[in-house]
């Protein structure tokens, strides 16, 4: 009876080591991306609809950076055109997640709207790289 109870105690001691170590990696690894989540500017001069928008999008963003988060903190900036900002997060969205050819895409339009031809065909080069049948790009 004594050998099941030890037994008992070492797994479950073990699965909360796990778990411990999980939570640890997973917060080191997120908290990398939230120390360069982009401020929010001053908002007195947006309307208070867009104001609720930025904020609720880099709240998200900070709670869970992930890509698709990140994403939507850039679109939040690229329809208020803050045009920097917005090539941060996605920049930090696309090096989140490689696999998604649509961070640079998206990229390539705001240097487009930017007038940064050059920067604008280097995105869509990749995006077209990545996945010949975007035509757009």
């Amino acid at each position: 009876m004594k050998k099941t109870k030890k037994l008992v105690i070492l797994i479950a001691i073990a699965i909360i080591s796990v778990a411990a170590v999980f939570f640890a990696v997973k917060f080191i690894y997120n908290n990398r991306y939230k120390k360069r989540i982009p401020e929010l500017p001053d908002l007195k001069t947006l309307s208070a609809a867009l104001q609720e928008q930025l904020s609720d999008a880099r709240s998200k963003a900070l709670r869970d950076p992930s890509s698709n988060n990140l994403g939507m903190m850039w679109m939040a900036f690229h329809s208020s055109t803050l045009y920097e900002k917005a090539i941060d997060c996605y920049n930090l969205a696309a090096e989140k997640d490689k696999t998604k050819w649509e961070w640079n895409y998206y990229l390539g339009y705001i240097y487009k709207e930017m007038g940064d031809s050059k920067t604008a065909i280097d995105n869509f080069t990749l995006v077209t790289q990545e996945n010949p049948k975007v035509y757009l790009a």
